[in-house]
């Protein structure tokens, strides 16, 4: 992302929970490990292979996972109906 000039100026730091920043270095050294950009996240397959992602990419990505997350989901209460309970289904 880009940010106005004044903006870039100021660091911002975002507190992560100690499972977040294990989960992000499992992705750095599994998925990129030599990583050639400075991005976090990057376009792992086609043409612009290790470009930088874009907002719109990353919340494409992440509808995509959400939705197929909830499809899990749903699949599991139905084969194992003593979940529907748990899940509150």
């Amino acid at each position: 992302m880009d940010f106005p000039e004044i903006r870039k100026k100021n660091l911002r730091f975002l507190p992560l929970a100690p499972e977040t920043i294990q989960l992000l270095d499992h992705y750095l050294r599994l998925e990129r490990p030599n990583p050639s950009t400075a991005a976090l996240f990057v376009l792992l397959k086609g043409p612009a292979r290790g470009a930088r992602m874009t907002p719109a990419g990353l919340r494409s990505l992440f509808r995509y996972h959400r939705v197929s997350c909830a499809a899990m989901l749903l699949a599991v209460a139905v084969a194992f109906p003593v979940t529907n309970k748990v899940l509150g289904i």
